[in-house]
């Protein structure tokens, strides 16, 4: 890795920090919805073009998912974590259901995850509690969710997949 792509990586991952500090002081706050909408404006803005740059690609930590909006149509990609369950995968709903890409995958009935270079077709979205699939998700992924007060995800199955998944 040349020392640039580490400088941005690492910038990127203190970055990451930061908004995840902003949103576990949230929780303790009254105001905590118009930080939330305000950190995830910054996301929106800043955070995700640089994210979306190595998401979704062999050795990334982050996955991308493709979806189309419910009203214009358009496909979006937007960077996230997925966490495999099963024959399923899960994602945070790190600021509830006011997700573009949550609401548009729910309402399409699926969407592409792009995960380790592979495009996966998923299907069958539903909100699920965190309680629920918490005993799949690697102990420290569950301690932050638990720690930023994330108690819903997003459940996914792999379209190609006729497994039962978790639920």
């Amino acid at each position: 890795m040349t020392a640039s792509i580490r400088w941005l990586w690492r910038g990127l991952v203190a970055l990451l920090g930061v908004a995840a500090l902003v949103i576990g002081a949230a929780r303790y706050v009254r105001v905590r919805q118009p930080l939330l909408d305000r950190v995830r404006a910054f996301n929106r803005r800043h955070l995700n073009p640089l994210t979306l740059g190595i998401a979704g690609r062999r050795g990334a930590y982050y996955h991308a998912l493709r979806h189309v909006g419910r009203r214009s149509g358009r496909v979006y990609t937007t960077p996230l974590e997925a966490f495999p369950v099963g024959a399923a995968f899960v994602i945070p709903l790190t600021y509830g259901m006011r997700s573009d890409w949550a609401r548009n995958t729910l309402a399409a009935g699926g969407a592409t995850l792009l995960r380790e270079g592979e495009a996966l077709a998923v299907t069958r979205p539903r909100v699920v509690r965190l309680g629920a699939v918490s005993h799949a998700l690697p102990l420290v992924e569950r301690l932050g969710l638990r720690a930023l007060g994330i108690g819903e995800l997003l459940l996914i199955e792999r379209a190609d997949d006729t497994a039962p998944s978790a639920s």
